[in-house]
Order: structure tokens, then C-alpha cells, then sequence
């Protein structure tokens, strides 16, 4: 396969293709603007579907969205948080809990439940991303957690995970039926570096990050460059369109 020439900005599910330098930037406090609302003494924590995820002076949380982020927070963002925002790209999810029931079809596992007390609306509203997962709640089946040691019920769980799709769960001992969701600890095929085929036969091992008017975006390394979807073997033609229907839809890096 040749690669392309990037003649244009690549524009993804419209926004246009951000590029940042690379560098390294430390955690420092910040004033950042939401809303017309200051936050001072803000500090980058994470990243989430809407933007930038700041932690503010009150114990609170602000997101400044992707489509205002400067170029001090886009190089911040590619140094501190690759690996978040490619969970984001994903659609992954955060479980952090303990194992409800070891299932004949994976383990089952309860989210932790913050229970508090005393007054909700007095307390700062709380992030929904963590590592750029999205918080999973209530129960989750996991279909292939690795860790043997994790069986029993009570056994804690926490980690990245990619939903498959729902899990149809007989609740044990309370004769309810769920939907819940259906996990996986390995991410989707379309979603990895991989060999890609053209029809030619030619190979090239790469990842796809971004599709756009008949193109998609590969990322080799350091480098990306488009390549016409047509031109794919007709399996790889179905991963693309396996992306461009589950990816999330957020600036490319």
C-alpha cells in the first residue's frame, strides 16, 4: 500500500483535526473558563467524551470541551492522556467493584455504590470518566476477566473494559431478569493495530483512527496518513465500518 497525501484537515464527526505538539506538561494549577464561570486553581485530570475533565478548588469538577481546548491544553492532552482518549475513542467503560456471582458465562460484578448521606445537594457533582472510561453502573458481565484469582463473590474488580452489547441475567436468588452489560477486557478488532489486506493482496500492519468521505485514517506509529476504504479487501472494508459505527466521534491526536 502508498500512502496519501493529507492535502486538507481531516474533520471528524465535525471537528476538524487537531494536532499538538509533543512535549511534556506537568500537572499544574490552572485558571480555566467554562460558561462564562472562572475556576481557579483547576488542575487536568482526565479525559471524557465532552472535553478536558479539570478538578476544581471546591472539590468539583469542570469539562472544557474538545472544540475550546488551546494549544497548551492540546499539547497537554497528547503528553499526559494518550492512552484516555483512545479509551474514549472506544466507548470503554470503568468497573470498579466487587464480583456478584461467578457465572457460567464470565463474572458477574456489582458496582460500588456510593451511599453517602447528608445533604446530595450540598456535595460537588462527580466525574463520569475515569482513565477515560465511562462509569459503569449497577452490574456488568465480564466474559473473559483474566485475573483466575478473581472468583469469589466479594472479590474486588477495577479496570478498563469495551462493551460488546447486552447480557439477558437471571438475577441469582431474587427471580428477576436484567439487561445488563456484556464486557470484554480485549478490544474490539476494529480497534487495534492489525495487518490490513488491499485487493491487490498488499499488507501494511497499522490502526485505523478516523473515517471521512470514503477514506480512513491509519495510524502507523508517529505517522498518519488516509487511504481509500475501496481499496480494502472487502473483510477490512466491514472492520472500517465497524469503527465508523461504534467509535466515538472525538478529535484525532
Amino acid at each position: 500500500m502508498n500512502s496519501e497525501s493529507l492535502l486538507r484537515p481531516l474533520r471528524v464527526g465535525g471537528l476538524s483535526l487537531l494536532v499538538a505538539m509533543a512535549g511534556t506538561i506537568s500537572a499544574l494549577a490552572e485558571t480555566v473558563t467554562v460558561d462564562g464561570q472562572i475556576y481557579e486553581n483547576a488542575e487536568m485530570a482526565d479525559v471524557g467524551e465532552s472535553g478536558l475533565y479539570y478538578n476544581t478548588a471546591d472539590g468539583g469538577f469542570v469539562v472544557v470541551p474538545w472544540s475550546q481546548l488551546n494549544q497548551f491544553q492540546l499539547t497537554a492532552v497528547k503528553a499526559r492522556f494518550k492512552e484516555q482518549v483512545e479509551n474514549v475513542r472506544l466507548r470503554a467503560i470503568w468497573v470498579e467493584g466487587t464480583v456478584f456471582e461467578n457465572h457460567k458465562d464470565g463474572i458477574v460484578v456489582q458496582v460500588s455504590l456510593d451511599l453517602g448521606g447528608g445533604d446530595e445537594s450540598e456535595k460537588p457533582e462527580k466525574p463520569t470518566y475515569k482513565n477515560g472510561g465511562e462509569l459503569a453502573k449497577g452490574l456488568v458481565m465480564i466474559k473473559d476477566l483474566k485475573d483466575n484469582a478473581i472468583k469469589k463473590p466479594g472479590d474486588p474488580v477495577e479496570g478498563i473494559f469495551y462493551k460488546e452489547g447486552t447480557y439477558t441475567y437471571e438475577v441469582a436468588g431474587f427471580n428477576l431478569i436484567k439487561e445488563i452489560a456484556l464486557c470484554s477486557q480485549a478490544k474490539p478488532k476494529w480497534a487495534s493495530e492489525r495487518e490490513w489486506t488491499n485487493r491487490e493482496g498488499n499488507k501494511l500492519k497499522a490502526k485505523v483512527i478516523a473515517v471521512r468521505d470514503g477514506k480512513c485514517l491509519f495510524q502507523q506509529g508517529d505517522r498518519n496518513f488516509p487511504y481509500e476504504i475501496a481499496q480494502l479487501s472487502d473483510e477490512d472494508q466491514e472492520l472500517v465500518a465497524q469503527f465508523e459505527r461504534r467509535a466515538l466521534e472525538i478529535p484525532v491526536f
